[in-house]
């Protein structure tokens, strides 16, 4: 099994929505509700005080094995909606360390593989919404150019994207640690989910798993 949750926690409000994130405003569940009722709260807290950090927790559960995960991205809520790329929150919170809120920028991490492809057609609303699109094509050592990556680069122009193709070589870095360091800060990563010939570790291994240890920028991945 596999489950994970993630959650907005506001410092001046002692750490909630928390896991009440979703149902801020109450039944049903509604993103713009919660925005305001989350800026009607804060209408009085100075800007030094707005400090925040979105947590998420993911957990995979299996007979032989059980993995679990967390990551924390600290920033600050904003006065005003920002933007339209990302979903909930997104256009409340800014990251510490970048420019914009998450989804103004994202980074689609490429490689020639279903995985890939099926993590930017999970993406497609977020992707509408970005400011700039950033495709980067990782090129292993005796590699030629991934032709593919041209492909998908001009299948979002075609759909009036912002995109930009950067194709960067590894040398001697890995490739988990060479996505999170082409990615930057503030931004929206996606990617496919890859693992090892174990079909447990299909979640949890190699560059899968290096990004979600160490990674402090928000992330979507499709195995």
């Amino acid at each position: 099994s596999l489950a994970d949750d993630s959650g907005l926690c506001v410092d001046a409000l002692n750490g909630m929505p928390g896991v009440l994130s979703a149902r801020w405003s109450g039944q049903p569940k509604d993103d713009d509700r919660n925005n305001r009722l989350l800026l009607d709260q804060l209408a009085d807290v100075p800007d030094e005080r707005r400090t925040a950090h979105f947590q998420c927790a993911v957990a995979f559960v299996h007979p032989t094995c059980e993995e679990l995960t967390s990551g924390v991205m600290p920033g600050r809520v904003i006065r005003e909606t920002r933007g339209t790329g990302g979903f909930g929150y997104d256009v409340l919170f800014v990251p510490d360390e970048a420019g914009g809120n998450i989804g103004d920028t994202i980074v689609i991490a490429w490689k020639d593989a279903v995985e890939s492809a099926r993590a930017v057609a999970c993406a497609g609303p977020f992707l509408e919404g970005a400011s700039l699109v950033r495709l980067v094509s990782l090129i292993e050592e005796g590699e030629e150019e991934d032709e593919t990556a041209l492909a998908m680069a001009n299948y979002l122009a075609a759909a009036c994207l912002p995109v930009e193709l950067q194709s960067v070589r590894l040398g001697d870095r890995d490739v988990g640690d060479a996505i999170l360091e082409e990615a930057g800060s503030g931004v929206l990563l996606v990617m496919g989910g890859y693992g090892r010939w174990r079909w447990q570790e299909w979640v949890f291994g190699g560059a899968t798993d290096y990004v979600l240890r160490n990674t402090d920028v928000a992330v979507l991945m499709s195995h």
